[in-house]
Formats: structure tokens, C-alpha cells, sequence
């Protein structure tokens, strides 16, 4: 706790020249969250908004008081040091840092790399089959674990891109359609075609 003194003595950190100013009229401690007692010994006594305190009584006090000695002199609440103001930086430059993480992390999620969208169908459709992914050479569990933490991400950022995706025109949609189709009918030809027997 800080303590400052106030009056006409050579000895006080708060110094007024005046008669009618006690030698040591008063004292002001500060705590270091920043409450204030002051404590009044002077002859003619301390003010505080009007109102005389009991000598050598700690009264609670802070910056929006008006305080005044022997009743012609007022306390500038300049002199006196505001611990407070340090606690108020901290906390300011807490609230940068934790705005500017979330900032970031907001970032990652919307500003996302490109992804094989065809990879993530694939691996989904595991997913929903309920299937193992048995196709993969990779056998050590954590690695398993990796990769499967990967597609997940994968998949979201999928469903990201499908948020802000443009929807498809008529024509779009039945070229998509017709490909598929497409696509299915070139599987099942060269599946007949392997499933047919060999005639020596």
C-alpha cells in the first residue's frame, strides 16, 4: 500500500504552502487495485464533497471526489499516481489478442486450400456405407487415425464450399447427369467384359 502525505512540512510528498495548512495535514493511502483512504490531522481539517471527516478516521475516496484542506485548498488528483491504469493496459491488450485469435480461427474455417472434391465423395461414401476403407495399404493404427482425422476435415470443408457454391444451371445439372450416366454404363461394360469366358 502507497502512502502520500499532504501538508506545509519540508517532509510531505504533497506540499502546500500556507498557514493554514497543518505541517502534516493529511494522508492518502492507495492500495494496489487502486482504493483510497484518507486520513485527516490537520488543525483545521479535511474536506471531502463538503462535508468535514473525523480527525485521524480512514475515509474511502476516489477521483470523483472534491477533496479540500482546511477548506481553501483543493486536492489535484493529478499529484496522484493511478495504479490502475497499468491493470486497464493489460486487460486492453488481452482483448486485442484474444479478438485476433478468433479472427484467424474464423479465417481458417472460411479461407480454406482446395480439396479433390472426387477424394472426399469417395471417402464419404465409406462413411455412409458403413464400410472400411480396406483399399488403403496403410496398416499402423496411428496412421489410420491421421488419415481418417484428414478426410474428416476434408468433408467439412466440402460442405463449406457447398454454403457459398453457386447453384447449378438446367444445362449444368443435366451435363452432370448425363456423365454420371455415362460413367455407369462404361463400369458395367468392362465389368461384362471381364466376367466373360475365355474361348481357346
Amino acid at each position: 500500500m502507497k502512502t502520500i502525505t499532504i501538508g506545509r512540512g519540508d517532509g510531505c510528498d504533497i506540499l502546500i504552502d500556507d498557514d493554514m495548512i497543518s505541517r502534516r495535514h493529511a494522508i492518502l493511502k492507495i492500495s494496489a487495485f487502486g482504493k483510497m483512504e484518507i486520513v485527516d490531522m490537520g488543525k483545521n481539517g479535511t474536506y471531502v464533497n463538503g462535508v468535514r471527516l473525523r480527525p485521524n478516521t480512514p475515509f474511502p475516496v476516489n477521483r470523483k471526489n472534491i477533496v479540500n484542506f482546511a477548506n481553501v485548498h483543493q486536492l489535484d488528483w493529478a499529484l496522484i499516481p493511478d495504479p490502475t491504469k497499468y491493470y486497464k493496459w493489460v486487460a486492453m491488450a488481452f482483448a486485442i489478442l484474444v479478438a485476433l485469435f478468433l479472427f484467424v480461427r474464423i479465417a481458417m474455417v472460411f479461407v480454406a486450400p482446395e480439396v479433390d472434391e472426387d477424394n472426399v465423395e469417395l471417402n464419404s461414401g465409406y462413411r455412409e456405407s458403413g464400410e472400411e476403407q480396406s483399399s488403403s495399404p496403410i496398416t499402423d493404427g496411428k496412421k489410420d487415425t491421421v488419415k481418417t482425422k484428414k478426410q474428416d476435415e476434408e468433408i467439412k470443408v466440402k460442405d463449406i464450399k457447398k454454403l457459398f457454391k453457386k447453384p447449378d444451371t438446367p444445362k449444368e445439372k443435366k451435363e452432370k447427369v448425363k456423365s454420371k450416366e455415362d460413367n455407369k454404363k462404361s463400369d458395367s461394360k468392362s465389368e461384362k467384359e471381364q466376367n466373360m469366358p475365355i474361348i481357346s
